[in-house]
């Protein structure tokens, strides 16, 4: 370890001044608060009294909503969502999972997740309607900086395109989930050192 430190400072792999340090650092601890915010805001929810209706279901989701977050009007956050789903533009991941992304007046990211009692079938992107028992639903500020956009961007492709994570936090409960949260943004953390220090 200490041998290959030594050739990483002789060949100068990173940038070795302080200021360059410091900055970088500075770049990853942003990313890191950032994720740790976002980790905070999760929300994991079973929900038991469910009915078939998309609409009245939504209506229910939105309002729980607005009960933990006092910022969000549930009534406006069902437009949007019954809009969404209305319009195919709820975005379909893994076998089950219906995500939604809307914009609100809240200060950070956050994201609710309800998995469902049984299906329920909404209209998904490209498809007529397609059975859902896992409901997220992402709640972001009207605008967001370009980290923020970035770590959104890759859950968001790592729920539509992993193969193998997905399924797993599908099949299992909320342990499951928070597992697949911490394990993704874990890695993006990871890959962000990489970049800052090795690129």
């Amino acid at each position: 370890m200490l041998k290959k430190n030594t050739q990483a400072v002789q060949n100068h792999l990173f940038d070795t001044s302080l200021t360059g340090t410091i900055a970088e650092l500075k770049r990853i601890h942003n990313y890191s608060q950032l994720v740790l915010s976002f980790l905070e805001s999760i929300v994991i929810e079973q929900e038991s009294a469910m009915t078939r209706n998309a609409e009245d279901n939504l209506r229910k989701l939105s309002g729980r909503i607005a009960e933990l977050n006092e910022s969000i009007d549930g009534t406006r956050l069902f437009g949007k969502l019954n809009s969404l789903e209305s319009n195919r533009k709820m975005i379909s991941a893994g076998m089950n999972t219906g995500i939604f992304v809307v914009n609100e007046n809240v200060d950070r990211a956050a994201l609710f997740a309800f998995k469902l009692a049984h299906s329920i079938d909404f209209q998904m992107d490209g498809e007529v309607k397609s059975g859902v028992s896992l409901v997220m639903i992402f709640v972001l500020p009207y605008e967001l900086n370009a980290a923020e956009l970035e770590i959104i961007t890759y859950l968001l492709n790592m729920l539509t395109e992993d193969d193998s994570l997905v399924p797993l936090a599908e099949s299992g409960g909320k342990k499951s989930l928070e597992a697949f949260f911490a394990v993704s943004l874990r890695e993006f953390l990871e890959q962000k050192k990489t970049q800052n220090f090795f690129s």
